[in-house]
């Protein structure tokens, strides 16, 4: 089913009508050559699907005309629904109107270039229903030109904060397309941020820890990104990261705030982005009394130094 803009002019939350149903929501943009292998994914998961909501928010019409190809030639194609919003959105707009429009207990998230391992509903349904949480997530499989790696995250809970998670060290990961939600417990309490271009995740996960029942942790990653044709690899936005810090600040003790801005200098200088990395380094000295440690810690000079110490570590791995 294609739906246009004009098709979506209405208010007010879906009421939920299918129990035990899942409706999958995917923000699509300009990605059709990745789009048979997503399908392909779902179709394949041991837990059925009852609507595929394909959100595509701006591509141009080449890339709509293939995705709706793909679409109507799949097997899954009488349960996608793809929607074409006619103007230029991002993904989290995508996501929102995909979770508004379905009618189902639980809602799934995956991202156009990102494809399920069979499991992934099935395990991730299994754990919402038995423990009562809000959302279920876990780590994932990522594929470069080098192979695949494993980031297996760990369990919210046993660090204390979401904060704490993704910024202590802990390698703790939490991803859009691990998430599974039920529409009950997390409608009209936690949106997307749609004011966010990077560090939704983290925004997203956030705000249904503190504001619903909470996250279940799979242990088992079964999800998988692709970072040798599709993913972004940690792009950085910094007016986005910026936000994200300003609206969670109370969350962040001093050594998060360090650990916080320390990552993003090096991740700006890694990737030539000067101007980001002056809006970094500004945020940083206004958090925190400008000894002299601090100044150099948050230096040109430093920041080099430590982005080149990173990029012979992963050559080292590589290796």
């Amino acid at each position: 089913m294609k739906v246009g803009e004009n098709d979506l002019a209405f208010g007010g939350q879906v009421p939920v009508t299918e129990n035990d149903a899942v409706s999958v929501v995917v923000p699509f943009f300009n990605r059709a050559r990745f789009l048979k292998r997503l399908l392909d994914s779902v179709e394949n998961q041991k837990y059925r699907t009852s609507r595929v909501f394909i959100v595509d928010n701006g591509s141009n019409r080449e890339n709509s005309e293939q995705a709706w190809t793909i679409i109507s030639q799949h097997r899954l194609g009488e349960r996608c629904i793809f929607i074409s919003t006619l103007k230029r959105g991002n993904a989290n707009y995508a996501r929102n109107l995909g979770f508004l429009l379905a009618t189902t207990e639980y809602v799934a998230y995956l991202d156009s270039d990102d494809w399920w391992e069979p499991d992934h509903l099935k395990q991730s349904i299994d754990k919402l229903k038995s423990s009562g949480k809000a959302g279920s997530y876990s780590g994932h499989h990522v594929y470069t030109k080098y192979g695949r790696n494993t980031n297996r995250s760990i369990n919210v809970d046993n660090v204390g904060s979401p904060v704490e998670l993704f910024f202590g060290g802990s390698g703790g990961v939490a991803q859009s397309s691990s998430f599974v939600v039920s529409k009950l417990l997390v409608s009209g309490l936690v949106e997307w941020d749609e004011n966010l271009r990077r560090s939704q995740d983290h925004d997203y996960f956030i705000s249904i820890q503190l504001n619903t029942r909470g996250w279940v942790f799979c242990q088992d990653p079964h999800y998988c990104i692709d970072w040798q044709e599709g993913g972004t690899q940690g792009a950085v936005d910094g007016a986005s990261i910026i936000h994200f810090y300003r609206k969670w600040s109370f969350l962040f003790s001093d050594r998060l705030a360090d650990r916080f801005f320390i990552r993003y200098l090096t991740a700006c200088q890694l990737r030539g982005m000067g101007n980001d990395l002056r809006v970094f380094q500004g945020e940083y000295r206004q958090r925190f009394p400008m000894s002299i440690s601090r100044r150099l810690v948050s230096s040109r000079v430093s920041v080099f130094c430590l982005a080149f110490i990173m990029i012979l570590k992963r050559k080292m791995r590589r290796a």
